[in-house]
């Protein structure tokens, strides 16, 4: 729950890319507890928040997340 925090430290730091999944799908098998991956999407909208340039499509993206979400959705019924 606190990537964006870390990102944001790694940041500080010069570090400019990072890992990140559409719709925060998946986990790590190297966090055992991990709830799963920082989204794409998250990641992007702290981005520009902070005043980057992704040069991401923020409307792609969600989209993609949109997909995902439902996907995994129908995956649990």
């Amino acid at each position: 729950g606190r990537a964006l925090e870390n990102i944001e430290a790694s940041l500080a730091r010069g570090l400019r890319v990072f890992d990140a999944a559409v719709g925060g799908l998946g986990g790590c098998p190297y966090a055992p507890g991990a709830a799963g991956n920082v989204a794409t999407e998250a990641v992007d909208a702290r981005l520009r928040a902070l005043g980057y340039r992704t040069g991401l499509d923020a409307t792609v993206i969600e989209d993609a997340a949109a997909m995902a979400r439902a996907m995994r959705g129908a995956a649990d019924v």
